[in-house]
């Protein structure tokens, strides 16, 4: 690998961290949705950008994610197709209070849980991928917002620690 994809690397392998740091903060500080999707989406294109790196950069890589593991990384490359491409709102509220209030009243914390792939807009018909859906679904619908990604971050740690990854050669 040349020393450029090596600089390419540790820069995506730096963005995807400082952007999960900025949503830590940000979740910290509000649950509105339209706050926090900028620091979520950041987040999930630096670890696209770091992954497609990896892919081109490394053949146990590019095999080890299809591996059943690998789920989480390939639902995040649906997850980032879709919000790059379609801008839906991927992620969406629960809990609080609601109306209308019934007896019992029970109030749950606010939470932010991601979309289920059938909650947001079609793909385009000529790039659709269930194999990438159902990978989202599996690793990234209905779930709390920083558990896929803390499995993302996983990953990368995984990855990191393989001999002979490119993450190694920062």
């Amino acid at each position: 690998m040349t020393a450029a994809a090596t600089g390419l690397v540790g820069i995506a392998f730096d963005g995807f961290n400082q952007a999960r740091v900025r949503l830590t903060r940000t979740i910290e500080e509000t649950t509105n949705l339209y706050t926090v999707t900028v620091p979520t989406m950041e987040t999930a294109y630096w670890a696209r950008a770091l992954d497609e790196q990896l892919v081109k950069a490394d053949l146990a890589y590019r095999a080890a994610r299809q591996q059943p593991e690998g789920t989480v990384i390939r639902g995040l490359q649906w997850l980032r197709n879709r919000t790059t491409h379609a801008l839906p709102l991927t992620l969406r509220a629960v809990g609080g209070l609601s109306a209308p209030i019934t007896v019992p009243i029970t109030l749950q914390p606010l939470s932010i849980i991601w979309h289920h792939a059938d909650q947001l807009p079609p793909e385009e018909p000529n790039h659709t991928s269930p194999a990438g859906r159902s990978a989202y679904n599996t690793a990234f619908a209905h779930k709390p917002l920083l558990g896929p990604l803390d499995d993302v971050a996983q990953w990368f740690a995984a990855e990191r620690s393989r001999a002979g990854s490119a993450l190694t050669e920062m």
